[in-house]
């Protein structure tokens, strides 16, 4: 019996380590699942695809454990809702959850427990259905006021009412100085270094165009329309820095920073890989030429926490030529592994799921339609529309991992750096890809689990694509 902690999020202040903690202290030896993204609306049913993978993993007496009940789904779609509760229930598995009141939640094979389960779901749909048209009325205040909304970029802040809100900048000082620091060729990372700030946060800064225009673009997206309009603010750089600084950034999307020969360029995928074993902290290649100009033995080194990027001292750094070969041959050689695909195998509720969405776009183009006979044909469209509808004979969905038709070799010879990096940290995160030090050298374990049911562990890249470790020899 497995248990499955399963954590999602949504908006920022929800908090994933919470749910993980109380998940953990009920079940100390739940595994944890959580969708790749950094935050999955259930209502936009953006945790499907690794609840799907879940439910392929299932078997009977398994658990899926949740904080509650609205962690796990609540899409609009009612006939959808069913079908994740049919599919864990049809593996024998049961859902449960840690809510004081929820505690029949679809535990067991009790119908009335399960019934209930459904019923909670469709009220978590019916909440955010709510939420959101509520939110929507006070976003029309906010678009009529032409008030900020959205993000802003470091130094910046909102004040005023909640549906006037205006944006401005809190600290013009910094903003000059990071303009001008970034104009005269100084790297992103020492500047955030010295603003306690993230290098990304300071790139992101100097390509606000608010800074030199005082506009602040804002948009919103409510039934798949969105809404754009205009927020008016104060200048704060010259817009001669401004084009200034940014130059300086387009420098490095262009040809005039490729390797020019020389020494060959290291790959970069290991970078932020593996864990240093002095602090836990991720290792960073350290390559390139020093203050004098001469080139560098590329080493992985610690660099501490991440805004910091100091070195935490208890790890002092090993090559990283052999690191990465050892990892590179690892995935070359394994020719055999087939990439897998959870996806749909059989099933047809998607189509009416799409005619059932045209539908009501067709009904709504008949209000500015003034041509007739455009009129007619749309009216013919529409009816046609509805009698399939009425006679649409629906073939449940049914998912499974399906064989892609590339190797994992395949994928590593043809990936880039970011398709490189996302398979190893998949497989150090599955705790399979070790660095240790095996006779007064550092090297790279990669280990074979074997279950004593002899199943695979599935090594999950993102995206619906995994292989089976378990073909790795």
């Amino acid at each position: 019996m497995t248990d499955y902690g399963f954590i999602r999020i949504s908006t920022g202040s929800q908090d994933a380590q919470t749910q993980e903690r109380d998940i953990l202290k009920a079940y100390p030896g739940a595994l944890i699942i959580r969708p790749d993204t950094k935050a999955a609306s259930a209502s936009k049913g953006e945790q499907v695809d690794v609840l799907d993978a879940v439910i392929a993993k299932l078997r009977k007496g398994d658990r899926v454990i949740v904080t509650d009940s609205s962690r796990l789904d609540r899409r609009d779609n009612l006939t959808s809702q069913v079908e994740t509760m049919m599919g864990i229930r049809k593996t024998g598995a049961v859902i449960v959850s840690l809510s004081p009141g929820e505690e029949t939640f679809a535990n067991g094979d009790d119908l009335g427990s399960w019934v209930t389960t459904l019923v909670k779901q469709n009220a978590n749909a019916e909440k955010s259905r709510t939420v959101k048209n509520m939110t929507y009325r006070g976003v029309t205040s906010i678009i009529q006021n032409r008030a900020h909304y959205g993000t802003l970029p470091a130094f910046w802040a909102v004040k005023g009412d909640r549906y006037a809100k205006q944006a401005y900048c809190a600290n013009p000082d910094a903003v000059r100085d990071v303009y001008g620091r970034v104009a005269a060729g100084e790297s992103l990372a020492n500047v955030a270094r010295s603003y306690d700030r993230y290098p990304q946060q300071i790139k992101n800064l100097v390509r606000a165009s608010v800074n030199h225009t005082g506009i602040v673009e804002c948009s919103y997206t409510y039934e798949g329309r969105t809404e754009t309009w205009t927020h008016e603010t104060e200048t704060v750089v010259d817009s001669s820095v401004w084009w200034a600084a940014n130059k300086i950034l387009n420098a490095n999307l262009t040809g005039d920073r490729r390797n020019k020969g020389g020494r060959p360029a290291i790959e970069n995928w290991v970078s932020g890989v593996l864990a240093c074993p002095g602090c836990g902290n991720s290792l960073y290649l350290n390559a390139g030429k020093t203050a004098k100009g001469t080139d560098r033995t590329p080493k992985l080194r610690c660099s501490g926490e991440k805004k910091k990027r100091v070195s935490c001292g208890k790890f002092k750094g090993i090559n990283a030529q052999p690191i990465i070969e050892k990892i590179s041959q690892h995935f070359d050689d394994d020719t055999l592994t087939p990439l897998l695909a959870f996806q749909r195998v059989a099933g047809n509720a998607h189509e009416l799921d799409e005619l059932k969405a045209t539908l009501p776009r067709l009904q709504a183009q008949l209000s500015v339609i003034t041509d007739r006979a455009t009129r007619r044909e749309t009216l013919a469209e529409i009816e046609t529309l509805e009698d399939r509808i009425d006679s649409f004979e629906i073939i449940p969905d049914s998912f499974d991992y399906a064989p892609t038709g590339q190797t994992v070799a395949d994928m590593w010879s043809q990936g880039d750096d970011t398709v490189k990096r996302g398979m190893a940290r998949a497989v150090k995160e599955s705790g399979l890809m070790v660095l240790a030090e095996v006779n007064g050298q550092w090297t790279v374990q990669m280990m074979l689990i074997v279950r004593p049911d002899g199943s695979d562990s599935i090594i999950d890249l993102g995206g619906g694509i995994c292989f089976r470790w378990g073909y790795w020899e």
